[in-house]
């Protein structure tokens, strides 16, 4: 099978088994971003949301469901002359919380932000 096909292939859940590596539904993430450079300094915003089909064979004859996972990224990035450049990022996540047939896991994404330096340095 060709492997493009494998890997856009969802899992088939195994009903003799209650728990199945695959998740046999599908996502969705669509992005979309920007990026403007003023002298040394590049400022990047991007926004994405995963959304997510139902799993309605979940442990058989339950159904799996998750809202969707929303976030937000920004970039500002400062490059020297000499080449090295510092990034300050940050990523902010919200959504994603799951239930189950009729009762609510809540065990989803609530909010989560992400702060990182970065840098790199050539010769």
């Amino acid at each position: 099978m060709d492997e493009a096909v494998k890997q856009a292939t969802p899992s088939l859940p195994d009903a003799s088994k209650l728990i199945n590596l695959g998740n046999n539904r599908w996502s969705f993430k669509p992005e979309l971003g920007i990026s403007k450079r003023l002298g040394p300094v590049t400022v990047e915003l991007s926004g994405a949301g995963t959304f997510y089909t139902d799993n309605d064979e979940f442990l058989r004859d339950h159904t799996f469901s998750q809202n969707p996972i929303y976030q937000v990224r920004g970039h500002l990035i400062y490059a020297f002359s000499n080449g090295v450049w510092v990034a300050l990022d940050t990523t902010y996540f919200a959504g994603g919380s799951t239930s189950v047939s009729v009762w609510s896991i809540h065990l989803g994404i609530a909010l989560i932000p992400v702060l990182a330096l970065l840098g790199s340095l050539h010769k």
